[in-house]
């Protein structure tokens, strides 16, 4: 269900509740027609959105210090550079459902173009301020958002659960209670967090998830 839910705070510190849904059916109604109807070709980085190929993009985290050492496959998927020869080289539009900083939109840009695929424009939902910047400078005119302004700050609906979307090397996903500045908490906010991932846990086990594949 989380893959549905963003909190977003926008530049008036209004809080507001986005289905991906609308997201969703604004790109498939509207942004996919207009950009296959002028022969664009669309690498969709979000199983929801559709594209001509498809890209299971997320970022590697060193878990111990919390810092983006790069980017690669998301969990049970092939390797990024599997992924990205199964692309021609060519022309094409990157979608995503959102960005919060455009690293990793720029940082897979980069990778493309020495595979000779070249991204001409980006199709997002949600975009923070600083994505906002970063992208707009890269890409210019050639960028299309769902949201009407920029936002600072978003919740995806995972976070409540206190499982960050980040993986390590070792391909695991990362509780948010080992470092809460990833969800813009203080410090102190560490054993609420805690408390709420034991609860996450007596759920998954109840219905039999296996927690391998999560730092503990």
């Amino acid at each position: 269900m989380w893959r549905f839910c963003k909190v977003v705070l926008n530049e008036k510190n209004d809080i507001l509740l986005v289905d991906k849904r609308n997201i969703i059916d604004w790109y498939n109604s509207e942004v996919y027609p207009k950009l296959k109807a002028e022969g664009s070709k669309i690498i969709s980085m979000d199983e929801s959105l559709q594209g001509d190929y498809r890209l299971d993009v997320c970022r590697i985290t060193d878990p111990e210090s919390g810092k983006v050492i790069g980017i690669g496959s998301r969990i049970g998927k092939p390797p990024l550079e599997e992924q990205i020869e199964r692309i021609l080289p060519g022309n094409y539009w990157l979608v995503d459902e959102g960005t919060f900083t455009g690293d990793s939109i720029i940082t897979l840009t980069k990778l493309l173009r020495e595979y000779d695929i070249v991204i001409e424009g980006v199709v997002l939902g949600i975009v923070t301020n600083d994505g906002y910047s970063r992208i707009t400078n890269k890409f210019g005119s050639n960028v299309i958002y769902y949201t009407v302004e920029p936002v600072v700050e978003w919740a995806d609906g995972r976070d409540a659960i206190g499982l960050d979307g980040r993986v390590t090397p070792d391909e695991k996903l990362i509780p948010y209670y080992t470092n809460p500045q990833w969800l813009s908490l203080p410090e102190s906010c560490q054993e609420t967090l805690k408390q709420i991932w034991r609860i996450t846990q007596a759920i998954l086990r109840k219905y039999g998830v296996r927690l391998s594949w999560i730092v503990r």
